[in-house]
């Protein structure tokens, strides 16, 4: 069944924009660009902006909050949860009549919701109800997927569960993406979606919004590269190429081990034609090569591997590899990277110790 939201007029829509990243300062440029009321952002404490300013540094992929908002005269509000009723009360002080949810860490309570009379809203990127939660590109890759695309709906006190309102989708082009690609490719979905959204309050026009099928839903937790990223030689070559790909770019890559040296795999390729090897010897290097590139040997095939990092510094992988040496990953790491979920909040900057 279809409703309809109802927002306030232009003059009055003072949206409080709730989290940080490409797409929160794009609608925050884009209220200011078409005369809509100075936002408020309220986004997590700046020290926990680290680690994504240090590892996501292309501009068609992330921006800083706290530049952006300096830029257009926009005030911030540092907070790391959304539940404070003394928040809740400045923003409505403030004369905010809704809120805009862009990557937020918090989560949204029904008070925070009923403050705003139910208009609180978010971009997922996804077509929801399919790929609820986070790591939404990791899991893509992982899966052979290629889809762009990205969803405008109502926040509920549930994980991405609340009314669609709409839904587009992009194109991502690269035969073999990385996490860059998406994220490059669904900001631009999202400038799609912001000024729909901005269009449809500028011309007085209602949403429409439908519930969601819940028998159709799908759900994936986020991922954190230094946790869940552990390589498993056992798998067939082609699951460990994408495994590989997923946690690259911008991510530090998929990890392995020789010996007790841990090894950030970055850019890695299957060979064509590659000889099959008796899976007994998958992860033994095969080959170093004059390129400073090594050949290792995969479950049905060989894998080129160009670059890799050791303690956050990047080099050729023949620099530090033997001809003897093996990749492999102690079952106990394998089993906590099935396994464990870390919260966003939990993720240090690269190199750093939090989880």
């Amino acid at each position: 069944m279809t409703t309809e939201i109802h927002l306030p007029p232009k003059s009055e829509l003072k949206l409080a924009l709730l989290g940080h990243g490409h797409h929160l300062c794009t609608l925050m440029r884009r209220l200011t660009e078409r005369g809509f009321p100075a936002p408020v952002v309220v986004t997590h404490p700046r020290s926990d902006h680290e680690r994504d300013r240090q590892l996501l540094t292309d501009p068609e992929v992330y921006s800083y909050v706290f530049d952006v908002a300096a830029e257009l005269g926009v005030e911030v509000i540092e907070s790391k949860t959304l539940t404070d009723g003394a928040l809740i009360a400045r923003l409505t002080d403030m004369g905010c009549t809704a809120a805009f949810s862009c990557s937020c860490r918090s989560i949204i309570r029904g008070d925070f919701i009923r403050a705003f009379g139910g208009l609180v809203f978010n971009l997922h990127p996804s077509r929801l109800p399919l790929e609820r939660g986070g790591g939404t590109f990791s899991w893509r890759i992982m899966n052979g997927s290629d889809e762009v695309s990205a969803t405008l709906h109502m926040i509920d006190e549930g994980v991405d569960t609340g009314l669609l309102l709409s839904t587009r989708t992009g194109e991502l082009n690269h035969p073999y993406p990385l996490p860059n690609h998406f994220l490059a490719a669904t900001n631009r979905v999202y400038a799609q979606l912001i000024e729909d959204f901005l269009d449809a309050a500028e011309a007085g026009q209602p949403l429409p919004a439908r519930p969601q099928d819940e028998d159709q839903a799908t759900y994936l937790p986020r991922l954190h590269t230094e946790t869940n990223g552990a390589i498993d030689w056992s798998w067939p070559i082609e699951a460990l190429e994408r495994f590989i790909r997923a946690f690259g770019p911008p991510y530090p890559g998929a990890f392995t081990f020789i010996g007790e040296t841990k090894v950030a795999v970055l850019d890695a390729e299957i060979e064509p034609d590659g000889q099959i090897w008796h899976p007994y010897a998958a992860g033994r290097v095969l080959s170093r090569l004059s390129d400073g590139s090594v050949r290792v040997i995969a479950n049905g095939g060989i894998l080129r591997i160009r670059r890799v990092m050791v303690d956050w510094q990047e080099s050729r992988p023949a620099e530090l590899i033997g001809i003897t040496d093996m990749f492999s990953t102690p079952p106990e790491i394998l089993h906590r990277a099935r396994s464990a979920v870390i919260a966003a909040s939990k993720m240090a900057v690269p190199g750093g110790t939090k989880p």
